[in-house]
């Protein structure tokens, strides 16, 4: 499941969060996680080839945009990985060109009711 949120209305920091009930992540095994083509002991053991390149992406691109990851997981449990971002601040954000008299949304007619609540810096 994937989360997004803030948790400290004050704080200029957005959280993206996913839940992996998988099999966990082992203590030993935390650094080869975010490594090209790392390989952990458990899937090893279950005869996979590595965790494959989409924790390495995701963690270059939250880094690029100076952010962070973060990775909370307990072996055969699952895990908790994290990115956070530094919010901007809604003036420093480019003006927004306003809906035609056709555009609608789930969320209201020609745009009611949505706007930015925050840009990734």
């Amino acid at each position: 499941s994937l989360g997004i949120f803030n948790p400290d209305r004050e704080s200029d920091m957005l959280v993206l969060s996913v839940l992996d009930n998988g099999v966990g992540v082992r203590e030993d095994d935390k650094q080869n996680l975010f490594k090209l083509f790392g390989c952990l002991k458990t899937t090893r053991k279950m005869n996979t080839r590595g965790v494959g390149l989409g924790l390495v992406i995701s963690k270059m691109i939250t880094e690029e945009f100076g952010g962070q990851v973060r990775l909370f997981s307990l072996a055969k449990v699952g895990s908790i990985f994290q990115s956070s971002f530094k919010l901007l601040e809604p003036e420093a954000m480019p003006p927004r060109a306003a809906p035609g008299p056709e555009a609608s949304s789930a969320l209201g007619p020609a745009g009611e009711g949505v706007d930015y609540l925050a840009k990734i810096q």
